[in-house]
């Protein structure tokens, strides 16, 4: 699962984007999750991290959002992440992984 919308490259079925994504929310008091010329990764991310503090990892169900391509192995997980500088604890974790 990723528990947080990423705005990169990405998959995704147009009309899960016409409902979902740009929809009205009703646990929000009906709002529209991302208005129009909105900037999902922000507005949609920041609700993502904010239902899985609340609920947990059961509310990545709502979602429906993970990480797509092979899996790695335990000692080499996948990571995403800005890597400007945005977080540095990523950076730290990145800088961590063994190179190829």
């Amino acid at each position: 699962p990723l528990v947080r919308w990423y705005d990169s490259t990405h998959i995704a079925d147009t009309q899960w984007y016409r409902d979902f994504v740009f929809g009205r929310d009703e646990t929000r008091n009906g709002d529209r999750r991302v208005s129009r010329g909105g900037f999902i990764e922000d507005r949609f991310g920041q609700f993502q991290i904010e239902d899985a503090r609340k609920f947990g990892l059961a509310a990545h169900a709502r979602y429906g959002t993970f990480l797509y391509g092979a899996p790695t192995a335990a000692d080499q997980p996948s990571v995403v992440a800005h890597l400007d500088a945005h977080d540095q604890r990523v950076l730290e974790k990145v800088s961590m992984l063994p190179t190829k």
